[in-house]
């Protein structure tokens, strides 16, 4: 456990980047830098040494690796990783003999199934799946809290085979759920279809909602494969919940609500990772070591649907200015080094009330995140996932009023604000350019 002095050295290894991080004992992210990772095996261990090395200081007592892949957690093995060709690499070894630190590695999964059993009704209680779709497919396991990892190697969901004569895997065998329904196989399919390559999954969604047959069919060869995995899954385990994320988590939730129900023996207890609507914008402040607290406010609300009911539109709209208020409250008491990233559009209530709120909750320094994006597209996303919402939200008819909003909106400018293009992926650098904002905020009611 680190003291009050002392810092860590964090990693995320992703398929097509790697994040590395200097972290203090609270969370807080002290300096960080993200780049392209190498994929061959040399070049890979001769970038993580540099990027550690430029990283640490004296405060620096440990370091912490997140892989994709085959990693076995309890004998702190790397048996394959995807994409990056290090696989047998014993890095723990390399990385302990070059900084003299104590060393560990764990599935990426697994980290990220932490931290979203903590965000449901229950926590980590009862089995708890996660499978990740991105680049491939990845997959972890929690019983009751605690990493399950078999007989080392558990979790690797995306080696799932659901075709004997499907396509050629990395792994040697045909037919894995990963050649099927991973991101690279939903741009294969795009690209077979003859479609623009820059469509995202989202767009599929929106068009098909819209009555695409062709854009309606790929969406279905993309997701049909993962049910099967997960119907194979569910009848094995029996999980208290599956939580699909990743990159493409939201969207695939959302095909697979779209597919026809198969049968009634194994229904599929299935949950979008949980980071807000904006998932990524989150995902990309936590992933690069920010002690970022998500605090959404459909997340609030729906609890109080729970507990309180759900009813019309007045009664909805009551549920989300009393969300929007039990967040602050929240935010309130929370210590220094975290930071509370407020999931929502501001603009639903006058600014007025944001400052009371902003006021009330002692917030002396804020940065906003605009997510710039189309009133059509706004649109089009809300239909296309409004299958996947809990009942008590605004039906998909909502979406045209939505459009109306949308067109009107602006950022609330009561801090700085960094704005980002909501129909492209995150910027890579975003967490470093949030916290230079905050740094330079010295605090004048924003």
């Amino acid at each position: 456990m680190l003291t009050g002095v002392d810092r860590a050295i964090g990693v995320d290894v992703g398929g097509t980047r790697i994040r590395v991080a200097r972290i203090s004992a609270g969370g807080e992210l002290l300096a960080g830098v993200v780049e392209p990772v190498r994929q061959d095996r040399d070049g890979f261990t001769d970038q993580l040494l540099r990027l550690v090395r430029s990283l640490r200081d004296e405060g620096c007592v440990a370091v912490g690796i997140g892989i994709p892949g085959r990693v076995d957690g309890a004998a702190q093995r790397i048996r394959s990783a995807g994409y990056l060709d290090i696989a047998g690499l014993d890095l723990v070894a390399a990385v302990s003999r070059a900084t003299g630190l104590p060393v560990r590695i764990e599935n990426d999964a697994t980290m990220a199934l932490i931290a979203e059993g903590g965000l449901r009704p229950g926590g980590c209680a009862g089995l708890i799946l996660m499978v990740t779709i991105g680049t491939g497919i990845g997959g972890a396991m929690l019983q009751d809290g605690a990493c399950w990892y078999g007989g080392g190697l558990s979790g690797q969901f995306g080696h799932v085979v659901v075709s004997g004569d499907g396509p050629l895997c990395k792994c040697g065998r045909r037919g894995c759920v990963e050649t099927f329904s991973s991101g690279t196989a939903l741009g294969r399919l795009i690209a077979d279809a003859g479609l623009p390559p820059e469509l995202r999954a989202e767009d599929l969604l929106a068009r098909a909602a819209a009555g695409e047959a062709g854009v309606s069919a790929l969406l279905e060869a993309w997701a049909a494969p993962l049910r099967r995995a997960l119907e194979t899954l569910v009848s094995v385990a029996d999980p208290r919940l599956i939580i699909i994320g990743g990159g493409l988590g939201q969207e695939m939730v959302a095909a697979l609500s779209r597919l026809p129900k198969a049968g009634d023996w194994f229904s599929l207890p299935v949950e979008a990772a949980r980071l807000g609507d904006d998932a990524g914008v989150i995902g990309a402040l936590v992933a690069q070591g920010v002690a970022a607290v998500p605090l959404g406010l459909d997340i609030v609300k729906e609890g109080l649907f729970t507990h309180i009911g759900t009813g019309d539109r007045a009664h909805n709209r009551m549920l989300g200015r009393a969300s929007y208020h039990a967040i602050f409250n929240s935010v309130a008491g929370f210590p220094d080094n975290l930071v509370p990233v407020i999931d929502a559009w501001h603009g639903f209530q006058p600014e007025e009330v944001l400052r009371e709120h902003v006021a009330r909750a002692r917030i002396d320094r804020l940065v906003e995140i605009w997510v710039a994006i189309g009133p059509a597209l706004a649109a089009e996303r809300y239909r296309a996932r409004s299958a996947t919402r809990h009942a008590g939200h605004l039906p998909a008819s909502y979406a045209d009023e939505l459009y109306r909003l949308a067109e009107r909106a602006r950022p609330m400018a009561l801090g700085p604000v960094i704005e980002i293009d909501g129909a492209a992926p995150v910027p890579a650098d975003l967490a470093m350019r949030v916290l230079a904002a905050l740094d330079k905020e010295t605090g004048d009611g924003g």
